[in-house]
């Protein structure tokens, strides 16, 4: 039977590899007497959403301590205005009230289909002690920034998110605190309600890098593990690419050779992923970056830049030194600056232009 390629992109949320440690801890935090509300923290592609909808089916079949789980992609549906976010959500919630019990929450669903804010604190007042809904907002950073939503908003969330039939877990690229937009929604106590500690999703630890590998069949040699976490930055659309390559050149055992070979070999298909995650980094992320690629590792570095580009698996701090520590994202900056070069040579001046617009 032929091996089965990860999936990196597409319509479909993918299930999730690796990722134990972020797990157990999300888990710690849902599973306390008293659950506690979490924010799960990670640049684009690093796998929050695979992490959110493993969380719903955890908890998707009423096991304690939730009776019901409310999914809710921001991303694609993002309010437009405080009556708009609170609409989605009671129209979500009614949802959940139906999926445990229609019959015997028929009065709660009738009320939430007002979409008023009251309504709805109401409601999961009347049912606290009763039922616990947890609430996964993914892709919440897009409701935050939008500028859109204001602190009456915020402070409604707080009120609901002190009832004991509410847990909140929101995903977003940047902590909630770096995401809001105006003094006014920072005033706001419900950004409080969130463990202090965020779960950070980066490149994969090397127990999963060697776990993911496992369970794709490879027998990895010596140093292999190593030479693919040099080439992806143990980031995972990057490792699971090479893994990919390897799945489709139908290489049964890879060495160090072997890993450069694959590597040079999934450049064309990640071509997209890695255009991503440079546009997802912020701008003094990049040019740091490219100084590391062009001089080489750097004591004195920003601390934010060098925390941008190592949650994205493209450098890594040794020894007090910050370096490059992707390969992959290294020739693709090396290949876009010799198309740059190229299109200057051809288009740079009036004359050249001239000669070379027409072909």
């Amino acid at each position: 039977m032929a091996k089965q390629l990860f999936p990196i992109l597409g319509t479909d949320v993918p299930s999730m590899l690796g990722r134990g440690h972020e797990r157990d801890r999300a888990l710690q935090v849902l599973c306390r007497e008293r659950p506690g509300h979490l924010s799960i923290v990670g640049p684009a592609l690093s796998g929050k959403t695979v992490l959110m909808r493993h969380l719903a089916d955890h908890f998707g079949a009423g096991d304690e301590p939730f009776t019901a789980v409310v999914l809710w992609d921001i991303r694609h549906q993002t309010p437009e205005s405080d009556e708009d976010f609170f609409a989605q959500l009671c129209d979500r919630m009614a949802e959940a009230f139906g999926a445990v019990d229609r019959q015997a929450y028929e009065e709660h669903i009738d009320l939430l289909s007002q979409h008023d804010p009251n309504d709805l604190r109401e409601v999961m007042q009347d049912v606290a002690g009763d039922v616990c809904i947890l609430v996964l907002l993914d892709g919440f950073d897009r409701a935050v920034s939008s500028g859109r939503l204001t602190r009456n908003l915020w402070d409604g969330l707080r009120e609901l998110a002190s009832l004991p039939s509410v847990r909140f877990v929101t995903s977003t690229r940047n902590t909630l605190r770096e995401l809001i937009r105006t003094a006014e929604s920072a005033a706001s106590d419900f950004w409080n309600i969130f463990d202090p500690n965020p779960i950070r999703l980066g490149p994969f630890s090397e127990a999963d890098q060697a776990l993911i590998a496992e369970s794709a069949g490879m027998r990895l040699g010596t140093g292999a593990l190593s030479e693919l976490a040099n080439w992806s930055g143990g980031f995972p659309p990057l490792f699971l690419g090479i893994l990919n390559e390897a799945i489709t050149s139908e290489v049964a055992e890879i060495d160090n050779e072997a890993v450069n070979r694959l590597a040079e070999g999934s450049m064309e298909a990640l071509d997209g992923v890695l255009n991503e995650i440079w546009d997802d980094c912020p701008e003094g992320a990049r040019g740091l970056l490219v100084t590391l690629i062009g001089e080489g590792p750097k004591r004195d570095t920003g601390r934010l830049e060098r925390r941008l580009l190592i949650e994205r698996g493209l450098a890594q701090e040794r020894s007090g030194e910050v370096r490059a520590s992707c390969r992959l994202m290294c020739l693709h900056r090396e290949n876009l600056e010799q198309d740059v070069g190229s299109l200057r040579r051809l288009f740079g001046v009036p004359a050249d232009y001239e000669a070379n617009a027409r072909s």
